[in-house]
């Protein structure tokens, strides 16, 4: 038996010199021979370009893709050979996927790992895009809202605009029939002197101030009022803001929450079945993060835009509206308080020219702000 390995041995050092030519290429590929435990012979593996040569004859062999070549003893009861100089024993290939019960199932198992990463990517995706659109209803529902109380104070302000000029008008109208009354009585009494005219013009004219002063400054507080509803609003937009950013972190959290758990279970299941690391859970989490809030970041955009649409009315739009509304006769009730009936001149008392003049007020036909 050993005489027939010293054979064969003797066959296949010549045959490897015959084909490599010289040491040194023997040496080169000395290392690369191993056995086919299909066939039980002896193959070389030439890299470069030949692939796999059949040293003890039958043809070209290409290596498993898989399987590393080792070096071999031919002889496992010897310490030396020329083959492996070590004396290292003989050890057949080793199947990587053995583990796993062949190749097919190993790839099986990492397919089911990535559909799985691939579902919960998947699912994030969904629940970002659910969150924008409801976060986007939200914004809308708000604009809604604010334009119609824009609207509001808008309409608010011409009206006040409108009873303001409106109570001037109706003032004036007031002092000039009062002025005119003045003037009948004297022509009545035969006193019409420039100076009772121009006591009478004096008389009517202060009656005309305080009541104009007084519808000036009702005028006033209403628009404070009115700024009030203003600042309202603005800080309704301040806040509705900060909901959005806490409405964007927060669902960057929950998604990336729940994608965290589906993957930690997928990561789990991989180390049960020692399968290579297939995905990194800290960056995958934080990839959603940041796509979560990049994607809710077109909640400010929109808010923003549509804020650029709601603008209160300036001081001339509100003129021009209570214009407007006189024209049309379309103005609401008066809003302030004031007389407009004219005072009267007594027929009895000191004579015109001789002391103040006798007038009086009749507050019977004020107007008042209807609730």
């Amino acid at each position: 038996m050993t005489t027939v390995k010293i054979i064969v041995a003797i066959i296949i050092s010549t045959l490897i010199i015959q084909t490599i030519g010289d040491k040194n290429k023997m040496d080169q590929f000395s290392g690369s021979l191993y056995l086919d435990s299909n066939t039980g012979k002896v193959m070389m593996y030439d890299a470069p370009a030949k692939g796999a040569v059949n040293v003890g004859g039958g043809g070209v062999k290409t290596p498993s893709p898989y399987i590393e070549a080792p070096k071999m003893d031919f002889d496992p009861d010897s310490t030396k050979s020329f083959y492996n100089p070590n004396g290292t024993p003989y050890s057949a290939p080793v199947d990587p996927f053995a583990q796993y019960g062949g190749k097919a199932a190993y790839d099986a198992q990492v397919g089911e790992l990535n559909t799985g990463k691939s579902n919960a990517l998947n699912s994030a995706t969904a629940s970002q895009d659910a969150s924008l659109r409801g976060g986007r209803s939200n914004i809308l529902d708000f604009i809604g809202g604010a334009t119609t109380k824009q609207q509001g104070i808008d309409q608010s302000r011409a009206n006040a605009q409108f009873s303001l000029q409106e109570g001037k008008g109706d003032i004036m109208d007031m002092v000039g029939r009062g002025v005119r009354s003045g003037g009948v009585m004297l022509a009545n009494k035969n006193a019409g002197s420039s100076g009772a005219a121009g006591q009478i013009a004096r008389a009517y004219g202060e009656l005309g101030n305080r009541e104009a002063r007084d519808v000036g400054n009702q005028f006033a507080l209403e628009n404070q009022g009115i700024d009030l509803q203003q600042n309202e609003l603005n800080t309704g937009f301040d806040t509705q803001k900060r909901k959005i950013d806490e409405f964007k972190v927060g669902q960057a959290e929950e998604i990336a929450g729940t994608a965290r758990n589906a993957l930690a279970a997928l990561e789990a299941t991989r180390m049960g079945a020692s399968l290579p690391q297939l995905f990194a859970i800290d960056q995958e989490v934080q990839a959603i993060k940041d796509a979560t809030m990049a994607k809710l970041g077109e909640l400010d955009s929109l808010l923003q835009t549509e804020r650029g649409k709601i603008n209160p009315a300036g001081q001339q739009q509100t003129m021009a509206k209570a214009n407007e509304m006189r024209t049309a006769g379309t103005g609401g009730p008066q809003m302030f308080n004031f007389n407009t009936n004219a005072a009267q001149m007594q027929n009895a008392g000191p004579s015109v020219a001789g002391a103040e003049l006798p007038i009086y007020s009749n507050m019977a036909l004020n107007r008042r702000r209807e609730v």
